[in-house]
């Protein structure tokens, strides 16, 4: 009877022992599968930061285009002597007309494009975001060695498409004096697409 009993508690011991290991090892599985949700969501959210950041510098740099473009129609308009220039304006020399362009850091024209998207309205937060996601006529940018972004046909493909709008609030009455440019990059990242617009105005400060 003795012995019996203490075969008894041996292996009620026994299973005790094994309930508390699998319980130890569930426990350390949901840990690091915690752990490691963690890292992934950290490196997904590193990730969208990272392409944000080329996005806002795309986008700012279309507006410097654009502005380069404007300091060199007003130069050549003022070397010419062809009287005042604000430099927008398809009827005079070098004039920026309203419309919607590609344009790359190393361009040496405006590149005009065409999308049913567009019509020659305000560049909305939901006009730009269509033309971004469904004009054909917007590529991908592509990256070359040098890590510079452009619509050549060499380089890499990336997930970032730009477009740039020149926008004539006075709907071609004549007064130039105000012109807004905005430039817009759309990217797609882990499953979502992100947008960044940025707008600028460029005002005549000086004439010829």
């Amino acid at each position: 009877m003795f012995s019996f009993c203490l075969r008894e508690k041996i292996r009620n011991k026994d299973g005790i022992s094994i309930i508390e290991l699998m319980i130890s090892v569930s426990a350390v599985i949901v840990a690091v599968l915690g752990i490691l949700t963690l890292v992934s969501k950290s490196l997904g959210l590193n990730r969208v930061n990272a392409d944000s950041h080329v996005g806002a510098y795309l986008a700012a740099e279309g507006i410097e285009v654009v502005k380069n473009f404007y300091d060199r129609s007003y130069l050549l308009v003022h070397q010419n002597g062809s009287g005042n220039f604000y430099g927008w304006g398809s009827g005079v020399a070098g004039g920026i007309p309203a419309g919607l362009y590609l344009v790359d850091y190393n361009d040496t024209s405006l590149n005009a494009i065409s999308c049913p998207q567009y019509s020659g309205g305000p560049p909305t937060q939901a006009v730009v975001e269509d033309i971004l996601t469904s004009c054909n006529a917007v590529r991908y940018l592509k990256i070359n060695n040098f890590g510079l972004y452009s619509n050549d046909v060499g380089g890499v493909d990336t997930r970032f498409k730009r477009i740039v709008i020149v926008y004539d609030p006075y709907n071609g009455t004549g007064n130039d004096l105000d012109y807004s440019v905005t430039s817009a990059v759309g990217w797609e990242s882990r499953g979502g697409k992100y947008f960044v617009q940025l707008q600028d105005h460029f005002l005549p400060w000086r004439t010829p």
